[in-house]
């Protein structure tokens, strides 16, 4: 039999139960219109990407290249960018490839890829801030900049920062999301198990942001994904860039 102090506790932890529970979720609908329908359209590009003696950005290479490259995609559903995109995650997984990519000067400054990677994380910011606006009165999300922030005044255990961090329960497409990491590269399923390289460390990310935040995230690719990666990356929903405003990293891209 429960004495009234017992039967009182058990009433203010239902209450707070189902006070929790009445939390409502935040919906955000976030359509993707950049995915490869298959790892074969991959692998029909990749043949023609790279020749032997050839470095530097894609963007760069010779006008009859580009042009072989570009019929290619069209005959593959993928855009050129997508397949440039490709084309450096195939240049870092050559043997020391990740640190001829990080060093070339021809495949572009870390300056200036660290700049156009925030124009990117921004521009996702700017989107949930206008999908989640019906809740203005209250914070949806933290941003990495604001988790550092807690983190160095000690309000905030250290651990890991994903671009996104949701204080309310939210779901994307229907699912429930914790976090999103914001990746400016096209997701290839081909070098997926290449832990070297960034492409394939997506799910070592994944996993431990899961374990840390209590739940699984979203992973936002700048130039989409193969649609056959979602077989292979269970622990976090794939999203692209379709509904974002790419225009300041669009502007960067060109002036660089």
């Amino acid at each position: 039999m429960l004495d009234i102090e017992a039967g009182a506790t058990i009433s203010a932890v239902v209450t707070n139960v189902i006070k929790i529970q009445s939390v409502p979720v935040v919906e955000i609908q976030w359509p993707c219109s950049m995915v490869v329908p298959s790892k074969m359209c991959e692998t029909k590009v990749i043949h023609i990407l790279h020749h032997k003696g050839e470095w530097g950005r894609g963007r760069d290479l010779a006008p009859k290249r580009l042009d072989q490259i570009q019929i290619a995609c069209d005959q593959n559903h993928m855009t050129l960018y997508q397949a440039l995109s490709l084309r450096r995650s195939m240049l870092r997984s050559f043997p020391n490839g990740m640190a001829r990519v990080n060093q070339s000067s021809q495949m572009g400054s870390n300056t200036g890829q660290q700049r156009v990677a925030t124009l990117f994380e921004e521009a996702v910011h700017a989107y949930l801030s206008v999908a989640t606006s019906s809740h203005s009165s209250e914070k949806i999300f933290m941003t990495e900049s604001e988790l550092n922030a807690e983190m160095r005044a000690g309000s905030r255990p250290r651990g890991p920062t994903p671009d996104v961090l949701f204080l309310r329960p939210t779901r994307i497409n229907g699912r429930l999301v914790k976090w999103i990491d914001a990746k400016l590269y096209y997701a290839s399923v081909t070098y997926a198990h290449n832990k070297k390289i960034p492409n394939g460390k997506l799910q070592k990310i994944a996993q431990r942001y899961n374990a840390y935040y209590g739940g699984q995230g979203a992973f936002v690719f700048g130039q989409g994904y193969c649609a056959d990666l979602v077989d292979i990356l269970h622990e976090a929903q794939l999203l692209d860039a379709t509904p974002l405003d790419m225009t300041a990293v669009q502007d960067f891209q060109n002036s660089s």
